[in-house]
């Protein structure tokens, strides 16, 4: 066994997206920190509801779930609710943060065009949201003076991979004790297979929500369940043009171009 690449790691950090596909006018990143232990309780836990419910479905996606389709087809309105309810209810129980990072894609591209976005924030939209969920860790490992290293997971069928993984390395490189990263110590899985992973694809999938309809569509009264997800500890930040040109410096892009050509390949 080579030993010099197994660790302990007391958290895992699990990561999920929306609204990736070209399609989309937002993306999102969704993180749950939680200690393995608690993870371990919550994929019991998750077994244990859906046997109660009398739930015949493979494992859960909210989307489906939501729209009463795939293997909620058929189901009401009113077990799908109390399914999704329930399955939240369990994951506050177990987690130490949610966060939530939602991004409108056009606004993005217009506050940092080409090569820039490459060098201060991300190439694509979802791993500029990755990016602002690892500051909220790294902000969290600081306030709570947590030192143990992190275990990251992401969603397989996540984009940006490649972007992830350089990142990461970066991080591990540079400033690993602040992200608690460490060699090997991230990975990407199927969701169908985890249960952690299935409940941050409820906080991903009502951030991209709240995002459209309360952001976006300045909705007053918003039926979402953000309200029940923020029960938890929760850090969320949507990035809209306004909060974009509060959130960037204003750079000169035009003068910073010309003197660092290199570095602004568009």
């Amino acid at each position: 066994m080579d030993w010099a690449r197994c660790f302990f790691a007391m958290f895992t950090a699990y990561f999920d997206d929306s609204g990736t596909d070209e399609n989309s006018k937002i993306a999102v990143a969704a993180c749950y920190i939680g200690t393995v232990e608690q993870w371990d309780r919550l994929a019991r836990a998750w077994d244990s509801i859906r046997r109660e419910e009398h739930a015949a479905f493979e494992y859960f996606a909210t989307a489906d779930c939501l729209a009463g389709a795939g293997q909620f087809a058929g189901w009401t309105w009113e077990k799908r609710d109390r399914l999704i309810r329930r399955l939240i209810a369990e994951t506050r129980n177990r987690v130490r943060l949610g966060i939530g990072t939602a991004v409108i894609k056009a606004d993005y591209d217009a506050t940092l065009p080409g090569g820039w976005r490459r060098r201060v924030a991300g190439q694509t939209h979802f791993a500029f949201a990755v990016n602002i969920c690892l500051m909220q860790i790294k902000r969290w490992r600081r306030r709570f003076k947590v030192s143990e290293p992190i275990q990251y997971v992401f969603d397989l069928t996540g984009k940006g991979k490649g972007e992830i993984l350089a990142t990461l390395a970066e991080f591990e490189r540079f400033d690993p004790n602040s992200f608690g990263i460490v060699k090997d110590g991230y990975s990407f899985k199927s969701k169908k297979t985890l249960p952690p992973l299935q409940a941050v694809d409820i906080l991903a999938h009502q951030s991209y929500q709240h995002m459209r309809d309360c952001i976006v569509g300045k909705k007053k009264t918003c039926k979402d369940y953000m309200p029940f997800l923020s029960k938890v500890p929760l850090e969320t930040q949507y990035f809209d043009k306004e909060y974009m040109d509060e959130f960037f410096p204003t750079y000169p892009w035009e003068e910073i171009k010309k003197k660092f050509p290199k570095h602004c390949i568009d």
